[in-house]
């Protein structure tokens, strides 16, 4: 008596009905409460370390502060490079690991090693924060604008919503941008000072010594002791303006308000947002991990009608970002493309094998649905595009083991044998075969999940979702499908008429041919592979195609690094330029900082003066000029290129990874000028080749500043440090913060500066020795200059840097202008410096690499599995030459349909090594079959084609014909994917049935079995 699990699942049959239910309701409930979002998790392994220094030049700040970062950043377990940015006041420094590192672990090593450092560092330095969370995106961005209305009181109705919003279940917190933030600045009279002989130090003495809670001891009170403070922090802007900063002998005192003007000011380098030329704040919400968004966005919306009847009717509110409607969008899309493949391959299964076995083989469809729904919710896969393109994927391959199964239990009954023993016998006659074809394609997905890079991690619901649904395809096709099977199929009809089909006589032909001319059509096959892949070489390559976002983002970089100012009216050109460009709509702008991080690959930049943000939404569908959006975003970025005055714009598309543009050239030395001088060679150059566009770089020209010549005999006999000059100078024309105001539980911060404007005030600065006590002119202590000066400094990896960025034409190759412009550099000569080529080509280069060993170890998994089910050598090989064929047939398909060869199109390659030995394996597993019975070589051969023609085919149309639905509207990331599937598989199946046996007659010759 059978005892095998398909046995006991006949034998209790009304239990495995039961259970098939329970999985259907199972299914359905994980589907419901599955985490939902919009893209994959994108985590790339990158942190900011902030340093503000007020009054401290780039050169200062890089040689005291960031080379003692960058060296103890080189300590951390998997650090990457660094990359810095110095300009006067701060630094800020982009920290990278490699990829496959403990993120976290090395996070809380650097957060350890600031901490270590900060004792360390120069007494100016009043701050070092390190973000994290640099890749973290909101869910939702709002926007509130009004004509009449100034920042702060748009920031006060924002308040309202941030506190009733994140109040939501779902929710963990809103951030509010364009608040501006204020200040007390106290703006000192020099010409008093001068008269004093008072130095500005002595007056930020005077007010951080006002401004403290200080522990004068404790009480005791009954046998416990009661510490005691004595709280004289500052109250209000008056008891600034009451500080005495001097008496004199008489006994009058000099207040602060004497000597300075004391007002509550807005920051003027504070970021200047908006939405379509208003002013605007933003808030930016949050959603907690793992949940539906979907759901929590319903309470989101039911709250915001209720808060937006509150505004007053010149207040607007608007939305920018809302991930629950494009949740609900992208995934209802997806789920319409899913539905339509289960149509597709049920029809296919009916045309093919009739009604009953079609409606067999298609419960394996939901049943396999369902199994992957509920083991994705116990992992905490997402519901996603990538994971949900996974199920697209394997859905053609779900029916392929129970087709196998059904058309062999189909087959013992068709020879008699009654239902529920032909239901066992044809199952474990398959059962090895399909189990071994199985594992075949899953350890061609499977090493994918050992993908590290960035890249690699936003594809990983692919590969978890495929090898997921295989598996539970194989379950149900030996416990369910058989027990279905047993209860309905009948004895098959008009067998002669189906086994006689054109297409199957065709292949007959087809193969008797080839079985006469055995070695000519090995060589025919072989020059057919090879001349396949000298076709497609030279196929442009990238990681991964634009986002499927209807945005334009256009970053902006003024010429003048320290003015705001200049940065605006640099946007509003901007804004007027494009004004005229009907395509484009709402437009929303940030100057001085990024906007709030609106899609998960926009990069990270932190606040400054000379940078500005905009992004433009964009609707093609009445244009009659551009074709797609990159001829939207090449005419813009030429009419801005062109006519733009006073700074630079970088025109974007958004990316679906955090990846780099096309050509990226790193200049690495010593000498800041000879940098510069480089720079302008390089972008000349660039600028002057029509295959290059939108030539951008990270540096800024020279600006006139105040420098002083420290005489050192002068100051030593004044007993000046260059601590107390720099500190005093610095302070007198950047300013600097001294101290913070504490009240209602908020911080406002007093800066201290001088009414300077020009080279006699400056000179005439009075300094106080913090050693003597003795006061000085700055004039007498030295000779004041107005140089010209680089107002930033950059690093990477350690050493001073400027780099170059750029794109390319749409008709040109990346690799053909890396390879003209490495000549040009050649050519020049420029031996005092380093060049790195970086840039897109370079990650594709990384990830062709890890493509390949990845694809190295399946195949040694799969020829592993081969070696065990043929326990042979000779055979495997024959089922690996599939492979070629089916690899080039993709390339091939991709190459005349004109399709980019993307990263995903090049996993679909490692997985088709999968997928089409399956077909040689059932082919192969019937031959030997045919020959243990007693059949020659090519009589086997032919029985076997006869015999697996109808599985081997349905199978690959329901695969190809499942796919149908991603080559239609799978979009720029998954119609590559497709059609290299649907090719290189159908193809490979035509000649799967004609080479293989060809092959196999001449690798096996007259040889028995048990020989080989």
């Amino acid at each position: 008596m059978d005892k095998g699990i398909t046995a006991r699942s006949l034998k209790h049959k009304k239990l495995t009905i039961f259970l098939i239910f329970v999985t259907m309701i199972a299914g359905m409930y994980s589907y419901i409460f599955l985490p939902r979002q919009e893209s994959p998790d994108l985590n790339a392994p990158g942190a900011i370390v902030f340093v503000a220094f007020p009054g401290g030049s780039p050169e200062e700040i890089e040689d005291y502060v960031v080379g003692t970062i960058e060296d103890g950043l080189t300590e951390i377990t998997g650090f990457d490079y660094a990359q810095t940015y110095i300009k006067s006041n701060m630094a800020s420094i982009m920290v990278m690991l490699k990829d496959g590192v403990d993120i976290e672990s090395s996070w809380r090593e650097l957060d350890d090693l600031i901490e270590e450092l900060k004792p360390n560092m120069p007494s100016g330095v009043t701050e070092i924060i390190t973000n994290t969370e640099i890749m973290e995106t909101p869910g939702m961005i709002f926007g509130l604008t009004g004509e009449n209305y100034t920042y702060e009181e748009l920031a006060d109705y924002a308040e309202l919503f941030k506190k009733r919003l994140a109040k939501i279940d779902g929710v963990t917190r809103f951030d509010i941008y364009g608040d501006l933030e204020q200040e007390i600045e106290i703006n000192i009279d020099h010409a008093i000072l001068e008269q004093l002989t008072i130095s500005m130090n002595e007056i930020v003495n005077k007010i951080k010594a006002e401004n403290v809670t200080m522990p004068t001891g404790s009480i005791d009170n009954g046998g416990s002791k009661i510490e005691v403070s004595l709280d004289v922090r500052l109250q209000s802007i008056e008891d600034i303006r009451n500080i005495v900063v001097m008496t004199f002998p008489d006994g009058r005192n000099i207040r602060l308000a004497d000597v300075a003007d004391v007002q509550f000011k807005t920051n003027p380098d504070n970021p200047r947002l908006g939405i379509n030329g208003k002013k605007a704040v933003y808030l930016a919400g949050y959603f907690e991990d793992d949940l539906n968004i979907v759901m929590v966005g319903e309470n989101i919306e039911k709250q915001i009608e209720e808060l937006a009847r509150q505004l007053p009717d010149d207040v607007e509110f608007s939305y920018m970002v809302y991930q629950p409607d494009e949740v609900r969008k992208s995934i209802n899309t997806f789920m319409i493309n899913l539905l339509e493949a289960i149509i597709f391959v049920i029809l296919v299964v009916f045309i093919g094998m009739g009604w009953r076995n079609a409606l067999v083989v298609s419960t394996a469809i939901p049943l396999s649905i369902a199994l992957s729904m509920m083991v994705m919710y116990f992992f905490g896969v997402k519901l996603e595009q990538m994971s949900i393109s996974g199920l697209i994927i394997s859905l053609g391959m779900l029916v392929d083991n129970a087709i196998v199964v059904s058309d062999s239990i189909q087959y013992h009954i068709d020879q008699g044998e009654e239902n529920i023993r032909a239901a066992i016998v044809g199952t474990k006659e398959v059962a090895f075969s399909i189990l071994t074809s199985t594992l075949t394609t899953i350890f061609a997905f499977m090493p994918l999940l050992l993908l590290d890079s960035t890249v690699g991690k936003f594809v990983h619901g692919v590969p978890f979702v495929v090898t997921t649904a295989l598996i539970a395809s194989y379950i149900c096709a030996i416990i369910t499908t058989p027990v279905i099977a047993a209860m309905t199929f009948k004895k098959t009809v008009e067998t002669k008429k189906r086994n006689n089909s054109k297409i199957k006589r065709m292949f007959k032909k087809l193969l008797n041919a080839s079985l006469k001319r055995k070695k000519r059509t090995v060589v025919l096959t072989l020059l057919f592979v090879v001349a396949c892949w000298f076709s497609v070489m030279g196929m442009e390559a990238i990681l991964l195609p634009k986002a499927d976002k209807n945005i334009i983002q256009i970053d902006l970089k003024s010429e003048f690094a320290t003015d705001i100012d200049k940065t605006e009216k640099l946007t509003d050109q901007t804004v007027a330029l494009l004004q005229d460009v009907p395509e484009l709509g709402n437009y929303y702008t940030a100057v001085g900082s990024n906007l709030p991080k609106f899609y998960l690959s926009v990069m990270f930049r932190g606040a400054s003066p000379d940078i500005a943000q905009i992004a433009y939404e964009f609707d093609l569908s009445k244009s009659e000029r551009f074709d797609d959006k990159k001829e939207l975003q090449q005419y813009i970025q030429s009419k801005l290129s062109q006519e733009l005055i006073g700074g630079s714009a970088s025109t974007l598309l958004l990316e679906l990874g955090n990846f780099s543009r096309p050509i990226e050239i790193k200049i690495l030395g010593e000498n800041l000028d000879r940098l510069d001088e480089i720079r302008y060679s390089l972008i000349s150059k660039m600028e002057s080749m029509d295959s290059v566009l939108n030539v951008t770089n990270d540096f800024s020209s020279k600006e006139y500043q105040f420098y002083v010549e420290i005489d050192e005999a002068k100051a030593g006999y004044y007993g000046f440090s260059k601590l107390d000059i720099q500190k005093e100078a610095s302070a007198a024309l950047m300013g600097m913060s001294v101290s913070n105001l504490h009240k209602n539980g908020k911080e406002t911060a007093l800066i201290v500066k001088s009414d300077i404007l020009n080279l006699e005030d400056f000179e005439n600065l009075v300094i106080k020795s913090s050693m003597t006590g003795k006061s000085a002119k700055l004039k007498e202590l030295g000779q004041v200059k107005l140089v010209q000066a680089f107002p930033m400094i950059n690093h990477y990896a350690g050493e001073r840097s400027i780099i170059l960025s750029a794109d390319v034409g749409a008709d040109y190759s990346v690799q053909k202008v890396e390879d003209e412009l490495k000549e040009y550099i050649d050519a020049e000569n420029y031996d005092d410096v380093k060049f790195e080529f970086g840039g897109m080509l370079q990650r594709v280069r990384e990830s062709v690499v890890d493509l390949m060993k990845l694809g190295i170890f399946s195949l040694l998994m799969i020829l592993s599995i081969l070696i065990l089910q043929f326990d042979s050598f000779r055979q495997p090989l024959v089922i690996l030459a599939t492979i070629p064929i089916a690899m080039a047939s993709a390339l091939i398909g991709l190459f005349i349909t004109s399709q980019i060869l993307t990263f995903v199109a090049m996993m679909s390659l490692i997985a088709l090594m999968g997928i089409v030995v399956n077909n040689a394996i059932v082919l192969l597993d019937a031959i030997n079959t045919f020959r243990d019975e007693g059949m020659g070589v090519e009589e086997a051969c032919k029985a076997a084609v006869d015999r697996r023609y109808r599985p081997i085919t349905i199978s690959t149309m329901t695969t190809v014909i499942g796919l149908i639905p991603l080559l239609i509207s799978g979009g720029e990331l998954f119609r590559p994917l497709a059609i290299a599937l649907m090719t290189g598989l159908g193809f490979s199946t035509i000649l799967t049935m004609v080479v293989v046996p060809t092959m196999y007659c001449l690798v096996m010759g007259n040889k028995s079995l048990e020989t080989m």
